[in-house]
């Protein structure tokens, strides 16, 4: 990921492809297929580009957008770190991860 400028995400089939969240933890923005649950994982121009599946003009637009700007890079790069860190660290997934034992055991 230290190479990469910006991370591509055109699947036609995916629930939530893990190499989304590895990319924001980089800092690196995104531009995903628009597809099942990635819509959820990526907020559209806020920490990512979503474009729909299978339109090559769209994913070929996001890509020159970010070429064009690295500010926008830089801006969705980090914000997209911010919900990977906000959303997924060791802290937060354990608290999710005790409530969900906790609902377990009192049902």
């Amino acid at each position: 990921y230290m190479a990469a400028d910006v991370v591509l995400v055109p699947s036609l089939n995916e629930v939530l492809p893990l190499v989304i969240g590895e990319a924001m933890a980089f800092n690196k923005p995104v531009v995903c297929s628009a597809i099942d649950g990635i819509p959820e994982a990526v907020d559209h121009q806020v920490d990512g580009l979503l474009v729909p599946p299978a339109d090559a003009q769209a994913l070929s637009d996001a890509i020159y957008k970010l070429h064009q700007s690295p500010e926008l890079r830089n801006t969705i790069g980090k914000a997209g770190r911010d919900r990977v860190l906000r959303q997924f660290s060791y802290d937060v997934m354990a608290s999710n991860y005790d409530k969900i034992m906790n609902k377990l055991i009192s049902n």
